[in-house]
């Protein structure tokens, strides 16, 4: 999931659309894919754009596009809010991380 954003590590450079792919349970190679840092995290993945271009994960629980509204300076993060602009739901079950590990439902 998209969220803060830490300055200098540039998970969301200055864009107006940000984006959110909920992983399905069996999803867990891509979790531990993008755990770690690469600089350029998304060489080998399958993925297509969005609407707005983002990337988008096939086989997820959810996605969600978004146009960025607000971008907030919170100490050394940016916190950023959006405004949906899509959504798909599939029937999955989610990948859960919890405590320094993966669970099942």
């Amino acid at each position: 999931m998209r969220g803060p954003h830490h300055r200098d590590g540039g998970a969301i450079p200055d864009r107006e659309a940000l984006w959110i792919n909920i992983l399905a349970n069996d999803q867990r190679p891509l979790s531990e894919h993008f755990a770690h840092k690469s600089p350029n995290r998304f060489a080998g993945v399958e993925w297509h754009p969005g609407k707005t271009g983002v990337p988008l994960f096939p086989g997820v629980l959810a996605l969600m596009e978004c146009r960025v509204q607000r971008k907030i300076a919170l100490g050394d993060h940016d916190v950023f809010v959006g405004e949906v602009l899509r959504v798909e739901i599939h029937e999955r079950l989610p990948l859960l991380y919890f405590a320094s590990g993966y669970h099942h439902l």
